[in-house]
Order: structure tokens, then C-alpha cells, then sequence
């Protein structure tokens, strides 16, 4: 969801900013990073990506 949509990856949330889709590899590892930053505060526990190089594979 983030990588197709980008941040946030909801259209609801038309009080922030929105960025893209990512380009690269390298924009979609940041996109990944920064929206666990996001929710860390949301929920308890560990949060993680099952199967995440599955999903960036080429």
C-alpha cells in the first residue's frame, strides 16, 4: 500500500503533507522506515515488514 500510494498512503489525511509514489529503491526503503516512525506511536509492541525483500525484488 505504501509503495503504490506513497506517504500517507490513505486519501484521507488532508491535514499533511503527501508524497508520491517512489521512484527508486531507495525512496521506497525511506518511505517504508519513515512510516513505521509514524505509527510507532499508534500501536504497542514490535512493528516490522513480513516478506519486505519479497515486495522490493525487482
Amino acid at each position: 500500500m505504501i509503495l503504490e500510494n506513497g506517504l500517507p498512503p490513505v486519501e484521507s489525511w488532508v491535514h499533511c503533507s503527501k508524497s508520491g509514489p517512489a521512484g527508486s529503491l531507495r525512496v521506497a526503503v525511506t518511505h517504508l522506515a519513515k512510516w513505521l516512525g509514524i505509527i510507532q506511536g499508534e500501536f504497542s509492541g514490535g512493528q516490522g515488514y513480513d516478506y519486505i525483500t519479497t515486495f522490493l525484488a525487482p
